[in-house]
């Protein structure tokens, strides 16, 4: 009489992810790129209006033609004013939906998958910020 063995490769056959309980790490590798260097960089502000102005201006270029004797009169107008910018504060929104039982369940690498889900869209919004610079 033959023995018939039930084999890993039986149990992982059965319909529905097998039988098998795989050795499955409980943690997400997010591998999309986000290196934001310009956004990183720049200062953070708040604004109670839509729209904020500022003033941009920049040092002359370097000259050594501005050499004066002791006493003597300066004449021209080195005088620099700034420009006067302004932008529109732009609205960008993901939409997420989550059910209650979906914050309950034991998910992997989260406790809450709302708060992984608002995490990832707030990173994809800082990438679609920083996509919007490249394209003005």
């Amino acid at each position: 009489m033959a023995d018939i063995n039930l084999t890993a490769t039986d149990m992982k056959a059965v319909p529905v992810d097998g039988m098998i309980n795989e050795d499955l790490m409980q943690e997400i590798f997010d591998t999309s790129p986000i290196d934001l260097p310009f956004t990183d960089s720049v200062a953070k502000v708040t604004s109670s209006s839509f729209k904020k102005d500022w003033v941009r201006e920049s040092l002359a270029a370097a000259s050594a033609d501005n050499a004066r004797v002791d006493g003597s009169d300066s004449s021209g107008d080195d005088t620099v004013v700034g420009e006067r910018l302004s932008n529109y504060h732009q609205i960008m929104s993901k939409i997420i939906k989550v059910s209650d039982r979906g914050r309950e369940v034991d998910s992997i690498d989260s406790s809450d998958e709302l708060i992984r889900q608002l995490m990832k869209r707030g990173k994809e919004i800082r990438r679609d910020q920083f996509q919007g610079l490249l394209a003005a």
